[in-house]
């Protein structure tokens, strides 16, 4: 997810074999030697046959040693995503973001800027729990996580927060909270989505800041506090609009 796994599998396997391969030839060249030098009398037919020998050895023991890096680089990758992503989203989970955010930080540091975090909120995620079941409750987070994965920039982290939570974190300048709204909701219509089973919204508050000075919590609360604004001024909107009878 953040890395390229396959590359990282290659260095680990290139690193082990040269490793291995630097004591193992000439393990098996000299073992090879010595083999004819107590033969009673070698003949170059020997030699040929000694020398294949040692080198299919040589071989053999490599091809097992780099076997056995592939398998260890493998299960390295996999321990790692693990511990960093979420299980149910695929995006990264809270340790997850303190693992990059200090690169994300330092790079901001080098070129003087601020960085942006949006809060992502889904509202109706209870009810659709309530009347649906988890199953489809999970269904709507899985959904909301890869729309918000794919609607805000490269390079920016996006991470599940909570259990219907997310944050975008980026370099400044930020997105317009707008505009990403609307591309999510585009992005979760386009997944087909059951939304008359689930009839809430996504809401974004944004922020941006000085992690360094602010401190990186006191940035999330400022989004989490700007969505919340967003969503009150939108549900008084509604009421004020209703038809009164």
């Amino acid at each position: 997810f953040f890395f390229q796994a396959e590359d990282g599998i290659r260095d680990v396997a290139v690193t082990g074999v040269q490793t291995c391969a630097l004591p193992i030839s000439p393990i098996m060249f000299f073992s090879s030697i010595a083999f004819l030098l107590t033969s009673s009398e070698p003949d170059p037919g020997e030699w040929v046959l000694a020398l294949a020998a040692g080198a299919a050895g040589g071989g053999l023991m490599m091809w097992a040693r780099m076997s056995s890096a592939l398998t260890t680089a493998r299960a390295q990758i996999a321990i790692e995503a693990m511990a960093t992503t979420d299980q149910l989203t695929g995006v990264l989970n809270r340790h997850g973001l303190d693992t990059l955010l200090p690169m994300l930080a330092a790079g901001a540091r080098r070129r003087h800027e601020e960085i942006t975090v949006c809060f992502v909120d889904i509202d109706g995620l209870k009810l659709a729990n309530d009347t649906h079941g988890h199953e489809f409750g999970d269904q709507v987070i899985i959904t909301v996580a890869q729309a918000v994965r794919v609607s805000v920039r490269e390079g920016d982290l996006v991470a599940r927060w909570g259990g219907d939570e997310f944050l975008v974190v980026g370099p400044a300048p930020g997105p317009d909270v707008h505009a990403l709204e609307q591309r999510i909701d585009d992005r979760i219509i386009d997944s087909g989505l059951d939304r008359g089973r689930w009839t809430g919204t996504v809401t974004v508050g944004f922020t941006s800041g000085n992690v360094d000075e602010s401190g990186f919590d006191a940035l999330v609360t400022a989004a989490d506090a700007a969505m919340y604004e967003i969503r009150r001024d939108r549900r008084q909107s509604a009421t004020d609009h209703t038809p009164q009878i």
